[in-house]
């Protein structure tokens, strides 16, 4: 990604990150952008959303987004789950956290930041809002074409999004589920 202008000084770039402006003398990194999202489990099911546009139109993902300045990932999470499929959720531990690209140009660096999460009973949704094969309307009409809940085996065949590392995530998440039951 080339960086055209200074955010300084609207001096002209023409660089890659890592650089610095000529002019002001101010500095820009490739910073990985931090996103939180939520692998919510629900009768040995995971809850995935489907991408309506790109980058990965069509494939499926765990709902999630990018932390709204210094909003913890944690509360990203909280907040994208629901904005995405209506769900309530509660948090029961952390996953992992991976590098990957962001856009079809891989403009950008994210670091994913995934924590195991359930509907939560207690919620405006109760527990009545989970049993079907999908958890509600699709709330974010214009990011989410659909919401599902997979059993492991449906997800060896499933087109994820983000190839760089929504596989070793979905894998791991396997992992600890088997182990569970």
């Amino acid at each position: 990604m080339i960086l055209e202008f200074c955010a300084d000084c609207g001096a002209p770039l023409g660089k890659p990150p890592p650089c610095a402006c000529a002019s002001c003398g101010a500095e820009f990194w490739d910073n990985a952008k931090p996103c939180g999202g939520a692998f919510v489990t629900h009768r040995g099911r995971l809850l995935l959303v489907q991408r309506a546009h790109a980058p990965w139109a069509g494939h499926w993902d765990v709902p999630g987004g990018f932390c709204d300045g210094a909003e913890h990932p944690e509360a990203t999470t909280l907040r994208e789950v629901r904005e995405e499929t209506g769900l309530a959720i509660r948090l029961t531990g952390l996953l992992g956290m991976w590098i990957d690209r962001y856009g079809d140009d891989t403009t950008y660096a994210t670091l994913n930041i995934y924590f195991h999460a359930v509907p939560d009973p207690d919620g405006p949704d109760g527990p009545d809002g989970v049993d079907g094969d999908v958890v509600a309307a699709v709330v974010a009409e214009d990011e989410i074409a659909a919401v599902r809940w997979f059993t492991p085996a449906e997800l060896a065949d499933a087109p994820l999004a983000f190839s760089d590392h929504m596989r070793d995530a979905v894998d791991r998440w396997l992992t600890w589920d088997a182990g569970r039951t």
